[in-house]
């Protein structure tokens, strides 16, 4: 066998907010005046993993697993600002949401797509595909719902998207996701617990299903500081042969966010993540410890304008030394994202993205360069 199979075969490689996403942006609630609390670039970001292999069934011929820092990691932005507005939402709007439709052109070094706003590789045999056009469709409904306790708020959030592509349909991903849960606003806190349910394919097959378990808080610090923490509790399911990656998530993420007062409202974000990946099958090869770090600065220089740029860095370390590649392999992951939007009316928003991310391992064949330009519009509700 070569660097690679030639039997089809999935990497799901980890990303950040650094990949042309939706920037959803949220008030604060007005007894917990936080900092810029609008999102800073939500995203879904992947997973990392070697290819799996069903060439035969000697020992080292053995799926490899998606490095754990996750797709729970990244999405911290869209949680918090979520989080912090839910409490303004029940006020004014219970029930908002969001259709988006872009094209974009992407290149790479292996085939590549995304689940959600996260890259998955796909390598069909030796086909590479350096240059594909896609097109992108997002949709999003949004429930913040009073109970009859003070304070305490029903949350509901549906979300699917789409990324298919223009001249081939092997690479054709779609995602959609569903939470449901509770948030308890204690003074300039607020505190949520939610269910996660997820499901992802690719090329029109099931490729992953997700269940997991959230409990966040969001803080307002001072009037220009405000906090995020996420605990997330996931389980990885994968079908057919698949299945040897499945796997237990382990995350933990805190995300600190300073809004200036300067001429362009600028606001900056730290975020930081450790996260586990257990696999199931008590496989330590499988394992994968990570962390990610990522920093973010947003801005509107002028009224109807947005301006952000995002980096990330990550790592990811497997648990012991892998029989197929025969080393113990170790990940590495940096990102860059600028997005420019601009408001065409009360509910349209049209965004420019430019994306560039470098994958790099200590397995031979897995280096890779990807980048991507975009136009996406929305319309809000």
């Amino acid at each position: 066998m070569g660097v690679f199979p030639s039997t089809a075969f999935f990497i799901a490689v980890a990303v950040t907010l650094a990949l042309p996403v939706a920037s959803a942006r949220a008030q604060a609630p007005a007894d917990a005046p936080s900092p810029k609390a609008d999102a800073v670039d939500p995203a879904k970001p992947g997973t990392q993993a070697a290819p799996a292999s069903s060439a035969s069934g000697a020992e080292g011929d053995k799926a490899q697993p998606p490095a754990a820092t996750g797709a729970e990691a990244a999405k911290t932005e869209a949680a918090a600002a979520a989080t912090v507005a839910a409490a303004a939402a029940v006020a004014t709007k219970p029930l908002t949401g969001s259709f988006e439709a872009g094209v974009s052109q992407e290149r790479s070094q292996f085939n590549q797509v995304r689940i959600g706003d996260s890259p998955v590789i796909l390598i069909p045999g030796d086909t590479v595909r350096r240059n594909e056009p896609f097109r992108h469709f997002a949709a999003a409904l949004d429930a913040n719902l009073a109970t009859p306790v003070k304070s305490l708020n029903f949350i509901a959030d549906a979300n699917y998207d789409s990324h298919i592509g223009f001249h081939s349909s092997d690479v054709d991903t779609v995602y959609t996701q569903g939470d449901i849960g509770l948030q308890y606003g204690l003074g300039k806190n607020i505190v949520g617990v939610k269910g996660n349910i997820e499901r992802w394919q690719v090329g029109g097959s099931d490729f992953r299903r997700v269940r997991g378990l959230g409990i966040d808080m969001v803080s307002s610090l001072t009037d220009q500081l405000s906090s995020y923490l996420l605990v997330n509790l996931s389980t990885y399911r994968h079908p057919g042969d698949q299945s040897v990656v499945d796997a237990d998530y382990r995350a933990v993420t805190g995300n600190l966010r300073w809004g200036s007062k300067d001429a362009w409202s600028s606001a900056y974000t730290l975020q930081g993540t450790y996260s586990r990946e257990l696999n199931k099958g008590n496989d330590p090869a499988l394992d994968v410890n990570a962390v990610l770090i990522r920093a973010a600065w947003d801005s509107k220089p002028v009224t109807g304008w947005d301006l952000g740029v995002s980096t990330i860095l990550q790592g990811s370390k497997f648990g012991a030394v892998d029989p197929l590649f025969g080393v113990r392999r170790n990940d590495r992951y940096t990102g860059l994202d600028v997005n420019l939007g601009h408001d065409l009316g009360k509910y349209l928003y049209a965004r420019l993205d430019l994306g560039y991310a470098r994958y790099r391992s200590n397995v031979e064949g897995f280096d890779n360069d990807w980048g991507t330009v975009g136009v996406v519009v929305s319309w809000k509700f």
